[in-house]
């Protein structure tokens, strides 16, 4: 009975695991795909070197101590 128990249980990690890298790979080919459909209909625009975009948040107000305790 113990043999058999613990044969369930590798025939169910092996299950699991195959099921596990069919959907990965699943996930990995469909990025590929979707990637290589996405460049083919749109040429990418060259950027800008002079520009840098971003965005900021300000922690301190200007002139503030870092230790006050407002």
């Amino acid at each position: 009975m113990r043999v058999l128990v613990g044969l369930l249980g590798l025939v169910l990690i092996v299950v699991l695991v195959a099921f596990g890298l069919v959907i990965g790979l699943g996930m990995l080919l469909f990025a590929a795909v979707r990637r290589l459909v996405r460049a083919a209909r749109q040429p990418s625009q060259p950027a800008n070197a002079d520009v840098i975009e971003g965005e900021y948040t300000r922690v301190r107000e200007p002139g503030s101590s870092p230790l006050s305790l407002r």
